[in-house]
């Protein structure tokens, strides 16, 4: 399996909850967002996606893959972070969708206030993910993301699809 979202056209269902400034381009760029020190360069070259409210990514293959897993990687800050990846459908060629909901992304992967809930450290290069039996015939995958209560923004480093 290899990651074929690099290949394909990602668009959003609502352009207002894509943050000014920011790129769909960055989801599939292959560049993970990782380094949270390192001055300007990591900001200016190595970019994430922001958004202001929910979305949902569209992800539109070049052609049908068998696919078996999504992964959604998140942002490298505390204060843009997602825990929970609201809904991954998968639409193979004949219209047929098959989703997965409220996947989370692993507790190993972060640490939150157990009295106000707030992201207080996030790994670098965590994803949530859906592994699953390889599903034939997809075209489109789509990934909705929500902007947790009491956050300005989600911030998305890549959105990769593994698949034959």
């Amino acid at each position: 399996y290899k990651n074929v979202a690099d290949e394909a056209t990602i668009t959003i269902d609502d352009d207002k909850a894509l943050q000014e400034g920011s790129s769909l381009s960055w989801l599939n760029d292959d560049l993970l967002s990782v380094c949270k020190s390192g001055g300007d360069f990591y900001d200016t070259y190595i970019q994430e996606t922001f958004i202001n409210k929910t979305a949902t990514f569209e992800v539109s293959l070049k052609e049908a893959k068998a696919v078996r897993a999504v992964m959604v990687y998140d942002s490298k800050y505390e204060t843009s972070a997602f825990l929970n990846i609201s809904r991954i459908e998968l639409e193979d060629s004949k219209g047929k969708v098959y989703y997965m909901e409220n996947i989370a992304l692993p507790e190993a992967w972060y640490n939150a206030s157990e009295v106000s809930g707030e992201i207080l450290y996030i790994s670098p290069g965590a994803a949530a993910y859906a592994e699953f039996y390889e599903l034939a015939d997809i075209v489109k995958v789509r990934v909705t993301v929500e902007v947790p209560e009491g956050q300005e923004e989600v911030g998305i480093s890549e959105i990769r699809v593994l698949a034959k």
